[in-house]
């Protein structure tokens, strides 16, 4: 743990996802808060949508972060410095305007199994 899903529009072309998720993945592990190989990313596009009621161009990105509870404080700071990680990401170059989101859910830790297996 953590587990983090990042949910985009596909008209977020450009975006260079496996980019994204190696940043979102070293700004975690820079936290200090979890082990390296704990980091859990994956991406989904979403491609049908609709932000909104108007018709013009418009996307999403949307980062849920699963993870044991540590705090407020310490979640805020976590999904500030998400956030920023994917305004960097997809505001460059999408064209219009992209709502950014990052949620923090906690995971009941005494319902979480983890394995690990090598073959």
């Amino acid at each position: 743990m953590p587990h983090l899903t990042l949910q985009y529009t596909a008209n977020l072309s450009e975006t260079d996802v496996p980019q994204t998720l190696r940043r979102i993945n070293q700004t975690v592990f820079e936290s200090g808060m979890f082990e390296e190989g704990d980091i859990k990313t994956r991406a989904v596009a979403v491609p049908v949508f609709l932000v909104g009621t108007e018709d013009r161009p418009r996307a999403f990105v949307h980062l849920t972060v699963a993870m044991a509870q540590r705090g407020p404080a310490v979640e805020r700071a976590m999904a500030d410095a998400l956030s920023r990680v994917l305004v960097h990401a997809v505001g460059e170059h999408s064209g219009f305007k992209t709502q950014v989101c990052v949620e923090v859910v906690h995971v009941d830790t005494t319902c979480y199994v983890k394995v690990e297996v090598e073959r």
